[in-house]
């Protein structure tokens, strides 16, 4: 894998006072900023690890760019469908900030040679930037590597041992680098090695109509699963097993193994596929998953209260929680060239807007 040193803008620290707030605010207004000095330019070309350390984890990764070239011959390997409405955001937002300003998260396997290289860079120096989200109670440091002879070892390593990447987010920002009209050659992204990712469930709430009859489900969905209620609300602790929250009452779900038979393939069985072919499409009419208005994807961060107390929210609505899938499951599918149904995966670490960008 190529990659590469670049000349990047990082945000003045000095200036920002509320970083929550301020990043957040990052991919909407990007170019403001600049002209009003939160940002500044780095003009020798160097790479970047960043830390982030939260109470439960820390991860560490290299930030870089990379040909897109290597996207378009199958060396980054996406594993998801795109959502068109997304890919068509991104486009835009690329083409008004003309900055690249969150780095696309790719996971690869552990290379120990990487792992020291990063470690004795961070024994050299302190960070240049470190910023706390008080959100995420997490603390984000940077260190900057602009020794050639550093940047030559670590890009040797990277040439020699990893010879795929794997998109763990950004699916959407990789996609529209490679618009035409904007004349890319090269993107910004971010390297986490396997043992330094985490992979969380991503959920499904589903709107429906006032006429929508939630006895009547049940008993469809009775036909393709066990279905159980449960005393209290929670997520599902196994493979196959999902958690549906509906009208005030959480249900345990189990498929039946007729139904898993059906969807057996060479690659590993999904539940969002399964989900999707046997639930919301014949079921709630929901046909077009990667164009709907009518499912709302809920991240893995989101634990039962809050996820009770957004279907209070939303009335007319149902959630379904799924097990998340391994990394394994990803690699399979990705390698044999398959992409897994729009947000099977929710990765962390999570990229922030703002912390390192690239202008175009």
């Amino acid at each position: 894998m190529e990659i590469n040193p670049f000349s990047a803008t990082l945000p003045n620290l000095k200036k920002i006072s509320h970083p929550d707030t301020f990043f957040q605010s990052v991919k909407e207004k990007y170019s403001p900023q600049v002209r009003q000095d939160f940002f500044k330019s780095v003009e020798t070309p160097a790479l970047y690890i960043q830390q982030i350390e939260r109470s439960a984890h820390t991860y560490q990764g290299i930030i870089t760019t990379v040909p897109i070239q290597a996207y378009m011959t199958g060396q980054i390997k996406g594993h998801e469908e795109t959502l068109e409405r997304k890919g068509q955001i991104q486009v835009k937002l690329l083409r008004e900030r003309q900055a690249m300003v969150k780095p696309v998260l790719l996971t690869y396997n552990n290379v120990a040679a990487i792992k020291n290289w990063m470690e004795d860079q961070i024994a050299k120096s302190d960070p240049i930037q470190t910023v706390f989200f008080e959100e995420d109670q997490a603390n984000y440091r940077l260190w900057e590597v602009q020794a050639p002879e550093s940047i030559k070892k670590v890009q040797a390593l990277f040439k020699q041992e990893v010879d795929r990447a794997y998109i763990a987010d950004g699916h959407h920002r990789m996609l529209s680098t490679t618009d035409q009209q904007l004349g890319l050659d090269a993107v910004l992204c971010s390297f986490f090695p396997k043992d330094q990712v985490l992979i969380r469930d991503f959920n499904r709430q589903v709107f429906f109509d006032n006429g929508f009859d939630t006895l009547d489900f049940l008993d469809q969905l009775k036909k393709l699963t066990e279905l159980e209620p449960m005393q209290e609300g929670g997520k599902p602790q196994t493979k196959h097993t999902l958690s549906l929250y509906m009208a005030g009452q959480w249900y345990a779900i189990r498929w039946k193994r007729k139904l898993l038979e059906r969807h057996k393939s060479g690659l590993p069985l999904l539940d969002a596929d399964i989900l999707n072919e046997s639930v919301l499409q014949p079921l709630l009419q929901v046909q077009d998953l990667r164009k709907t208005d009518r499912i709302k994807y809920v991240d893995g961060q989101s634990e039962v209260p809050e996820l009770e107390r957004l279907l209070r929210d939303t009335p007319n609505s149902l959630l379904f929680c799924l097990f998340p899938i391994d990394w394994t499951e990803m690699v399979q599918w990705a390698d044999q060239g398959q992409t897994l149904p729009p947000k099977s995966t929710w990765f962390e670490p999570r990229m922030k807007n703002g912390l390192v960008v690239k202008d175009l």
